[in-house]
């Protein structure tokens, strides 16, 4: 047993030892095991070098990996950039053109404005503008806009708040016959060119012309040489004036203001009943109905009496009575006055001497029959009316009543008589009224 069993270890031993002992062929990492592996079993050499081969890949791949983030970072970043630049560029561009956009629209509307503050336009008929309170630009725009006297509001404020307008005073202001928006600016800031002038009836001419002066018009005393161009000849102008409220150019020419109260006149007049008054038969003449007008209008204030003394005065017409009118002989005394032939024109009240004072006057109807040369002041309306349609009746004499306060009608002489010692009476005890 013992001899096998050497045998045998013997026989075990001997193929492990020659291995063992066998010198290990040295291989390539590309060589070919050459049949030495076993299978399922590598040697420890082929595996650690398949390891780093491993680990030098996978840190091959590592960094190819992270050079390839660098890389699409890199892209991204640059994309990024561009689309950052883009954008600031389109803005850039947008506030370019916006810019250029803005600078062009101020340069065209101020070239527009240039040219639109200097192109006049006719103006309306009615070249007046009335401000009846305070206005600021945007008001007066509107008004202006809404007359026919601007073409754009928009232009003309642009204009005023150019030149620095400020509220518009009231007033009136005349407009020229053509004018722009610039032209229209500065008018109105220079303030009012025109004035509110009342003349009441009644007025003389002479009366009109200094109630002018006195407002400091400029022409006012051209306008009293038009009215009395002759110290011996009838007014041309008087009773054609008519009395009434009137918005006037303070600088307007003298023959201006003197239209323009004529036409007012005119107007009137047109108005009257076509078919007139007549005297022994014959229609009186526009100048005779003036005339009687005048009379009537300054023998009283009443206007209840205006027509009835307008038929008293046609009565002693037909009857070739002289009319012997006090107001006749008060302006022959006012035109005796201004010519320097008396030193005092009216009177409060009349007596003989002072009617004996302008005897030769043609105006002195106590002297001379029919209707004086022309009118002796300048009638209203009613006082017009009253003589175109003056009241029927057989009354020849009137008297001033104070403590009435009208007149006393009459158609005797005798009646007349005691009318007269009736206003003495009442004269002496009660204050006169003024008429």
């Amino acid at each position: 047993m013992n001899s096998s069993s050497s045998s045998e270890s013997t026989i075990e031993q001997t193929p492990f030892d020659a291995v063992a002992s066998a010198p290990s062929p040295t291989l390539n990492s590309t060589d070919e095991p050459n049949g030495l592996e076993l299978e399922g079993v590598e040697p420890e050499g082929v595996e650690a070098s398949n390891l780093a081969q491993r680990q030098a890949e996978l840190e091959a791949r590592e960094a190819a990996a992270a050079q390839l983030e660098q890389r699409r970072a890199a892209a991204r970043a640059q994309a990024i950039q561009r689309v950052k630049a883009g954008r600031a560029t389109k803005v850039l561009l947008g506030l370019v053109v916006f810019f250029v956009l803005v600078l062009g629209g101020i340069q065209y509307k101020r070239e527009m404005l240039r040219q639109w503050r200097n192109v006049s336009i006719p103006m309306p008929v009615d070249r007046i503008a009335r401000v009846p309170e305070r206005w600021d630009p945007p008001t007066l725009a509107k008004r202006l806009a809404s007359t026919g006297k601007i073409r754009d509001s928009g232009t003309f404020l642009e204009i005023a708040r150019a030149l620095g307008m400020k509220d518009v005073a009231p007033g009136g202001y005349e407009l020229p016959p053509k004018a722009g928006p610039d032209d229209l600016v500065r008018l109105f800031m220079a303030g009012p060119t025109m004035e509110k002038v009342t003349f009441p009836e009644g007025f003389t001419c002479r009366r009109i012309a200094q109630r002018l002066r006195a407002r400091h018009f400029k022409f006012a005393p051209d306008l009293l040489k038009l009215a009395y161009p002759r110290p011996d000849a009838p007014s041309p102008l008087e009773g054609r004036w008519f009395p009434d409220t009137y918005l006037l150019s303070r600088n307007a020419p003298a023959q201006k203001l003197s239209d323009r109260l004529g036409a007012r006149f005119s107007e009137v007049v047109g108005q009257l009943p076509s078919s007139l008054p007549k005297v022994k038969g014959k229609a009186l003449t526009q100048t005779e109905l003036i005339t009687l007008a005048s009379i009537v209008e300054r023998e009283t204030s009443a206007p209840a009496e205006r027509p009835i003394i307008a038929g008293v005065l046609l009565n002693r017409l037909n009857q070739k009575m002289r009319l012997e009118c006090d107001a006749t002989v008060q302006y022959a005394r006012e035109l005796a006055q201004a010519n320097g032939l008396l030193a005092q024109g009216h009177k409060e009240k009349l007596s003989y001497r002072d009617i004996d004072a302008v005897k030769k006057s043609p105006y002195n109807t106590y002297e001379r029959k029919g209707l004086p040369p022309g009118p002796i002041c300048n009638p209203g309306r009613a006082a017009l009316e009253a003589a175109a349609r003056p009241r029927a009746s057989k009354y020849l004499f009137y008297v001033m009543s104070p403590a009435l306060g009208r007149h006393r009608f009459s158609v005797a002489y005798a009646q007349f008589l005691k009318d007269k010692a009736l206003y003495k009476q009442e004269r002496a005890t009660l204050k006169p009224n003024a008429r």
